[in-house]
């Protein structure tokens, strides 16, 4: 089955080379079917076509963090979010900062808690820090508040 979507993504790109969904649809079927390399330059495509989607910014964020790249993830990740303030790509950089051991990840992950304060993920990583930090009252509240979310 991943063979098809595989083949029918890539007649779709042929089909529609200018359209950025139909190279990131290609993008999730070649990281479907393990092609770590087809599927960054299929999200790279996407990405050159329309710069300003969320969600192609992370998945390409997360392949490359995936395949030990996290330094370029970050770059592509702060890039973003020069021109676009958007919660999950906070969240994904809040993770990559993590990764790394940037002192930077509990600010962005707060920031992405101030833009959406019932973003789910937000909440769980900052409590991920916060008990990192041994600060177990407040990462006490921020599991809390995903439970009040949910």
């Amino acid at each position: 089955r991943k063979d098809l979507y595989l083949h029918l993504g890539r007649l779709k790109v042929i089909d529609y080379p200018e359209d950025w969904q139909s190279w990131f649809e290609l993008a999730l079927a070649e990281q479907g079917c393990g092609n770590a390399i087809e599927s960054r330059r299929a999200f790279e495509r996407a990405l050159t076509l329309n710069p300003d989607e969320p969600v192609v910014i992370l998945n390409i964020s997360s392949l490359l963090t995936q395949t030990g790249e996290t330094h370029h993830s970050i770059k592509l990740l702060q890039n973003f979010l020069k021109s676009n303030q958007h919660p999950e790509v906070l969240i994904e950089l809040g993770r990559a900062y993590l990764r790394i051991g940037d002192p930077r990840t509990k600010e962005v992950t707060r920031m992405a808690v101030e833009l959406d304060e019932r973003c789910l993920r937000g909440h769980m990583l900052l409590a991920e820090i916060l008990a990192r930090e041994k600060q177990f009252q407040s990462a006490e509240a921020c599991y809390k508040k995903v439970l009040e979310i949910c």
